[in-house]
């Protein structure tokens, strides 16, 4: 007899063993996209480690046969697989401290709680995606192996496969919540693909179907997930562009993305004319005191074919310079380009040119991509760079200034220039005002409260002079505007530094986010200036001494991140060792795993509690409750509380399994079960049923489940709420004991 017990089991467990497989795909491809928020793969092959070790151990134990009860208790295979999850994660990070090298002690636990703390303090700061901070490594690890065991729980223990892809929705869900962007299409194809084998494997295991060919369809699933490895486990860290075609201001974007920046490399370049600012977009209209939204402007067909710089004249004496660009990390559909391109070469037919900028959207960067751009660096003499305005086409939409602009900067952009005569000079003397005077770079806004790109921010910037590079290129620009001078802002990268591998290569880093303001002068066009202290200096035609004007030769120290402090109040920026945590306007990394964490567990936990309320209610509706409704919610109380058929039960079965459950003296819920089987019988078994008359069955159920409720123990009653048995389908195991009365 028991070796026939311990066969069935094992059959079982066979039969089983394809679906905890899936589950474990699941989880992997599920898991994979959490490359959204950490760099690199070993977190993703560590989690799946312990996942497969976690699983391994749950399926052995659902083979080992209990003396009198057959199969273990549910959760003790379950428990088994979590012991192996933490034996697993103990040795892979904290084996130096184990006892033995597997077990936790008291040293592995303080190891943990400090490394906790040390990540804790590094996710708060630090933006995605980031390399996992090693004390957040176990947290992985396990995290993914306890996905896989819920998920493995769900689909072969409770038999509810459908169920199971709510932890998976629940971990999709959680990268785009953190970082606002969308989750990868690879992702989303390998998980709904495993969680759709996870529903078709159930169903034949009920059918009692062969499994040559779910084994066959499952290889077909894992190998496709191992096919789709580059955008799955190892995730590559992407960059997004700022926010800068939708609907969102820019610069508000920029001022998000700039604080939250980490140092990855979006792009490097190489070129002929040094080191090169490089734009992605223009702003230069106002939408109710706020800076609106970059527009496309009219986009021609075909690839970019730029045509002349707007406003330079033939006379000025210009060089042509290559620049090389390769995306690594950067995605979005803005290209990157130096300022004044003339020309590219590399591109697809899927880029668009826009003349305003002039700008060239449409296709989507990728990793890997190469493209090169021929731009222009002006040579003006004296007489040249000292120019006046220009008029460029649609000239109010660049002297716009918007109702409210505070007085303080009209008066102080008259203040800067006095003494100039020229729309050149009074640039420079702008740009000087700016950068050799007390201002200082500073990633904090001037005016809590108030938005980076709201024109009411630079009467507090200019007062306090603390800011950084949006608060310096809008009050520039606006401040060119009241002095009559066409303006708008670049937004870009800077420079970036240098390789010193290649020495002739420059790599731009994500924190290089950067806006620049631009001047339209007479025979020059579009005229960059650069009023941020610690930048280098992007002017190379006017200048405040036009007989002498610089070259374009910035420090390659300056042009990522501003000069650390020395001795001045001039706040670290982000990146450097003394930088304090700059506020972000996003969603704090931490913050947002936790929360869906925390928000998964709830609805764990909960769940099957609301449902079983939500489906109580419904059956026992007075109003439109039948007889099978009332019976069924009978039946499934009963199951709840502990009582489940020992196989095929007929009704009169049924209703004396109930009558056995209720107290002796409960008559009315007695005589509630004797009518529900009359009236269930007549209705399954006659032939004309005809209506039923007397008290309504939603009614009668109502009777019967109060009064087994009331008959059961308070264990009995808690384990019914919270963990009801018949939402689960849990199999019969030693819960088919009768129940204990009080």
């Amino acid at each position: 007899m028991a070796e026939r017990g311990a066969e069935r089991l094992r059959a079982r467990s066979r039969r089983t063993l394809p679906i905890t497989v899936a589950s474990l795909v699941a989880t992997g491809a599920a898991a994979s996209g959490l490359g959204m928020l950490f760099l690199g793969g070993d977190w993703w092959l560590a989690g799946m480690v312990a996942a497969a070790l976690g699983l391994t151990a749950t399926s052995l134990l659902r083979r080992v046969p209990l003396p009198g009860l057959g199969a273990l208790p549910w959760f003790l295979p379950f428990l088994g697989g979590l012991a192996a999850v933490v034996v697993a994660t103990t040795a892979m990070h904290f084996g130096h401290l184990a006892t033995a090298g597997l077990l936790p002690n008291t040293q592995t636990l303080a190891a943990l709680r400090g490394g906790l703390a040390d990540a804790g303090a590094e996710l708060a700061v630090r933006s995605a995606p980031l390399d996992v901070p090693a004390g957040f490594d176990p947290v992985l690890t396990a995290g993914i192996a306890l996905l896989a065991l819920l998920v493995e729980l769900l689909a072969v223990t409770f038999r509810q496969p459908v169920l199971a892809g709510l932890p998976l929705l629940g971990v999709l869900i959680v990268p785009p919540s953190v970082t606002g962007w969308e989750v990868d299409a690879p992702v989303l194809v390998a998980t709904g693909g495993a969680f759709l084998l996870l529903l078709w494997l159930d169903r034949l295991r009920r059918t009692g179907g062969g499994m040559v060919l779910p084994g066959i369809a499952l290889v077909a699933v894992a190998a496709i997930a191992g096919l789709l490895a580059p955008t799955l486990g190892p995730h590559r860290g992407e960059i997004a562009l700022p926010g800068l075609s939708g609907q969102a201001s820019p610069l508000l974007n920029l001022s998000a993305d700039l604080r939250a920046a980490g140092d990855q490399t979006v792009l490097t370049y190489t070129s002929t004319g040094g080191p090169q600012y490089l734009a992605i977009s223009h702003i230069d209209e106002f939408e109710g005191g706020v800076w609106g939204p970059a527009e496309r402007g009219d986009r021609q067909d075909g690839p970019p074919e730029f045509g002349p710089v707007a406003g330079l004249d033939d006379a000025v004496a210009r060089e042509e310079v290559r620049t090389e660009i390769t995306i690594e990390s950067l995605r979005g559909d803005l290209l990157p380009l130096p300022v004044r391109p003339i020309d590219a070469e590399g591109l697809d037919d899927g880029w668009r040119l826009s003349t305003e900028g002039p700008n060239v959207s449409g296709a989507q960067l990728r990793g890997g991509e190469t493209y090169s751009v021929t731009s222009l660096a002006l040579r003006p003499d004296a007489a040249q760079a000292d120019a006046v305005a220009g008029e460029p086409a649609d000239l109010e939409r660049y002297l716009q200034v918007p109702d409210g602009t505070p007085d303080i900067v009209a008066e102080t952009a008259r203040r800067a220039v006095e003494g100039t005569t020229t729309a050149a000079s009074q640039g420079a003397a702008l740009q000087a005002f700016f950068r050799e005077t007390d201002f200082v770079y500073d990633e904090s806004s001037p005016a809590p409260g108030v938005r980076d790109d709201q024109i009411e921010v630079l009467e507090d910037f200019l007062e306090v002079r603390r800011g950084f590079c949006v608060h310096f290129a809008s009050a520039m620009a606006v401040m060119a505007r009241e002095l009559g001078i066409p303006s708008r802002i670049a937004v870009g990268y800077l420079p970036g530094l240098p390789d010193l591998e290649t020495g002739d290569r420059f790599v731009v880093p994500a924190n290089a986010l950067h806006a620049w303001p631009e001047l339209y002068l007479e025979g020059l066009g579009w005229t960059p200036f650069e009023p941020t202290p610690g930048r280098a200096d992007v002017t190379t035609e006017p200048t405040a001494t036009p007989t002498a004007p610089p070259s374009f030769t910035p420090d390659p120290s300056d042009a990522a991140s501003p000069p650390p402090a020395s001795g001045d109040p001039t706040p670290t920026p982000s990146g450097t060792a003394d930088a304090a945590p700059a506020p972000s306007d996003g969603v704090n990394l931490a913050t947002g795993v936790i929360s869906a964490i925390l928000l998964l567990g709830l609805g764990i936990v909960l769940g099957p509690m609301l449902v079983r309320i939500a489906l109580r209610s419904s059956r026992l509706d007075s109003r439109r409750s039948g007889t099978e409704s009332a019976w069924r919610e009978a039946l499934a109380t009963a199951r709840d509380l502990g009582s489940v058929p020992a196989g095929e039960e007929s009704p009169q079965g049924s209703a004396e399994r109930l009558l056995g459950l209720l107290r002796p003296d409960d008559d009315a819920a007695r005589a509630a079960v004797v009518e529900l089987l009359r009236r269930i019988e007549r209705m399954r078994f006659a032939e004309h049923p005809g209506a039923e008359t007397g008290e309504v069955s939603g009614d009668l159920g109502a009777l019967v489940v109060r009064g087994l409720r009331r008959a059961a123990s308070p264990r009995d009653r808690l384990r019914a709420t919270w963990a009801p048995a018949s939402f689960a389908g849990l199999p019969r195991t030693a819960a088919s004991r009768p129940l204990r009365r009080r």
